[in-house]
């Protein structure tokens, strides 16, 4: 018995080459949309990563700053610039120390009240790099009051 296969009805016999191009264009455009927004993350992300670093430098200046007596901490003692590279960037930390006793420009209040001069100083440390993807200059700034009660 030799049997025959049924003739195959118009419209069952599966995807036409249109139904399969569309599809095939439609997967593409999916993956080009997911794509970009993986290269925009990662962009993100290596910002994240480079601001949390720059702020560990500063916050680390701070706290060694901090550690020290008041008569110490000096612009001759702590201003000045040091570098450090991590992941191919420089990151640049700087240290300004300004001793309010002996100026009234900013970032000192003015005017200076006998009880505020020379008890205070303020420092201000700020960490810059450039980053890969950009020309622009990124920064971050701690600044904290030093002062002498005693």
């Amino acid at each position: 018995m030799n049997r025959r296969p049924a003739p195959v009805q118009r419209g069952e016999a599966g995807f036409t080459l249109l139904e399969l191009l569309v599809a095939a264009t439609l997967l593409v455009l999916l993956a080009v949309v997911m794509a970009s927004y993986y290269v925009n993350g990662s962009v993100t992300s290596s910002y994240g990563r480079n601001l949390t670093y720059a702020t560990l430098l500063a916050q680390q200046q701070m706290e060694e700053i901090k550690a020290k007596t008041f008569s110490y901490v000096t612009p001759t003692n702590f201003t000045g610039t040091t570098t450090f590279s991590q992941w191919g960037l420089t990151f640049t930390r700087s240290v300004t120390v300004t001793r309010c006793a002996v100026t009234t420009t900013a970032p000192c209040p003015s005017p200076i009240t006998p009880t505020q001069s020379p008890n205070l100083t303020i420092v201000s440390v700020t960490v810059s790099w450039q980053d890969q993807s950009t020309v622009l200059l990124k920064a971050v700034t701690l600044t904290s009051l030093v002062q002498n009660y005693f």
